[in-house]
């Protein structure tokens, strides 16, 4: 459960930031890989609905994250999507992380 998660719409671009609690966290206290893989994963499909002003279902083709620094409890992270090229049938989108 990621909790609260708040969101921003843009052009083409969505923002999303939630805080991170214990529950998010590995033994070592800091947020999971797999909740910061959810976190772009819902913000990246959402970032693809800007385009179309409502939402549809995206379905994720690929997903390829690189972890730079850890995440400790209490952070509020901010993502960044960004949809960079649409076609008929796919969306490729960008997203960084700021802690």
């Amino acid at each position: 459960q990621v909790g609260d998660v708040l969101g921003w719409p843009g052009q083409d671009e969505f923002w999303l930031s939630f805080t991170v609690v214990d529950g998010h966290c590995n033994l070592l206290g800091n947020c999971s890989g797999g909740v910061i893989a959810s976190i772009f994963d819902i913000g990246m499909g959402l970032a693809c609905c800007t385009r179309f002003d409502r939402l549809l279902p995206m379905p994720t083709i690929s997903l390829t994250l690189d972890y730079i620094a850890p995440v400790p409890v209490g952070a509020t992270p901010l993502l960044k999507a960004k949809l960079v090229r649409a076609t008929r049938t796919l969306g490729f989108v960008e997203a960084q992380f700021f802690h």
